[in-house]
């Protein structure tokens, strides 16, 4: 009897674990998740809030060289860009890219604040 006839290893087979199939791996997720959404929306939109708002104090003026009208201008932008880019990535760079822009925006805000607590009244 041969070490691997077919026959010979019946014995030691289940029948039923030939015919099962594989389940196939689900694609994996695209796009950013909620978190990296309201991450983006928070800082970018807490940046622009607090630079309107100390721009109504006549001591502060908008230092970025892009002027109040073009900062807007690049939020408004910047965000549903970031958002289109990263539909077909998949979600962890996605994540990371909605996490980016919302820390590029939550810095300046909180820098903005710390100005305006800092600076002394006229």
């Amino acid at each position: 009897m041969p070490l691997f006839d077919a026959a010979a290893l019946e014995q030691y087979v289940n029948p039923a674990a030939l015919t099962q199939t594989v389940p196939a791996t689900p694609a994996p997720e695209k796009g950013m998740g909620l978190g990296a959404i309201i991450a983006m929306l928070a800082g970018q939109g807490a940046d622009a809030g607090t630079t309107l708002a100390m721009l109504r104090d006549p001591r502060f003026r908008e230092a970025n060289p892009l002027g109040l009208k073009g900062v807007m201008a690049l939020k408004a932008g910047l965000v549903p860009l970031i958002w289109l880019l990263s539909r077909d990535m998949r979600r962890t760079p996605a994540n990371i890219m909605g996490y980016a822009a919302g820390t590029a925006g939550g810095i300046p805000a909180a820098l903005n604040l710390h100005t305006y607590a800092t600076t002394p009244p006229q």
